[in-house]
């Protein structure tokens, strides 16, 4: 397995380029747990929109969606979606890792922008970032159907892409404090988390998990130290980012913080963990394991099993599109779909499954030595 040593005079240079070391077998894994997240908790899905009228189109300035008078037809936003599908398994057995990884986030930043063409914001940009930018980390490079061609096995590892995506999480998290430190949030007269859950409660009408026991707290000592720790939470995180050991502490409070907001709000952020998962130190995992890995990879990971795993996803995408009552917004997986028959929130389901997930990644982190040296 690789080991990236500091070679680098300027403390800026060392830290863009060892602050976060992977290993080719890390990046592997990694790509492997990012496509299957994908394809079990649902795509975007673009068709969608071709039942909005062409009055609603409003699209953003600077955006692909500007250059056209309308929504696009039916057929262009099932290609779209379709093309993400493929992408997101051809991404999961590494074949033409690099181009897929790029063409997905293209595919993807031209589905939002008419998504974005009616005042629809998602908070999911920073998932769609992590293709795009480890195309140039060579995550193709173990694990993948690329390894066996030769056609980037002998590329060089790059972790900067990985210090480039902390860099724009510890941005995106400060956007999100800077404004409640500017609105007022650290006004002791005013509970602005209160009045949030005022409205998740009695507008929307989300009374689920902790939210009808959170209504009878008055307590105002208790609101306020919601409001404060968020916004100290939030602009913190950007300068967490200067040492893996701080940023990796930050983490483990944004999956508490994330825990919060599902609880009190029923707003699951279970988009989150997948990029968390990016800047786990995977060289704890015992050498063994990854070999064992690279066993079964080895027997599954071809063309001929890539094309018969979208044979056989493609149908149960397209049967869960009819019988799937979720948003528009999800690709109708077929393990949302199964959600739905059984008669369950998959919002409950999606987000207690990823917050477990996350809590025992965060445990084996503090619980493991370091394998890889």
């Amino acid at each position: 397995m690789s080991n990236i040593q500091p070679t680098y005079s300027h403390w800026l240079d060392r830290w863009i380029f060892t602050s976060f070391p992977l290993s080719a077998e890390a990046l592997g894994l990694y790509r492997i747990l990012y496509a299957s997240y994908l394809l079990v908790w649902g795509i975007p899905n673009f068709e969608w929109i071709t039942n909005s009228p062409d009055a609603f189109f409003n699209p953003p300035a600077y955006s692909i969606a500007a250059f056209f008078s309308g929504f696009p037809p039916y057929w262009f936003l099932q290609g779209l979606s379709l093309l993400v599908v493929v992408c997101c398994m051809a991404l999961l057995f590494g074949w033409y890792t690099r181009w897929v990884s790029i063409t997905l986030f293209i595919a993807i930043v031209v589905g939002k922008s008419f998504m974005f063409s009616y005042g629809l914001i998602g908070q999911d940009l920073i998932v769609w970032l992590v293709p795009l930018f480890m195309a140039f980390g060579n995550w193709g490079n173990k694990f993948s159907i690329d390894e066996h061609k030769n056609n980037n096995h002998s590329a060089n590892i790059n972790t900067w892409p990985v210090t480039m995506m902390a860099l724009l999480l510890g941005f995106g998290m400060f956007s999100a404090g800077l404004p409640k430190l500017l609105g007022g949030w650290l006004d002791t007269s005013t509970h602005a988390t209160r009045g949030h859950f005022f409205t998740q409660y009695y507008v929307i009408g989300d009374l689920k998990l902790l939210s009808t026991w959170m209504i009878n707290i008055t307590s105002p000592i208790v609101w306020e130290v919601m409001d404060w720790g968020a916004v100290f939470f939030e602009l913190l995180f950007l300068a967490a980012i200067v040492k893996p050991r701080w940023f990796r502490l930050w983490l483990l409070l944004a999956i508490g913080f994330h825990t919060t907001t599902f609880l009190i709000f029923n707003i699951s952020f279970h988009f989150q963990y997948i990029v968390y998962l990016l800047f786990i130190d995977w060289g704890k995992i015992n050498p063994a394991l990854y070999r064992r890995l690279e066993g079964f990879t080895n027997s599954l990971f071809s063309i001929k099993w890539f094309v018969l795993a979208v044979i056989i996803y493609l149908p149960l995408y397209m049967l869960a599109q009819q019988f799937t009552q979720q948003p528009g917004t999800l690709a109708p997986s077929p393990f949302i779909m199964a959600t739905d028959l059984l008669g369950l929130d998959y919002k409950i389901v999606m987000g207690i499954s990823a917050l477990l997930a996350a809590y025992v990644v965060v445990l084996w982190q503090l619980t493991s030595k370091p394998s890889i040296k």
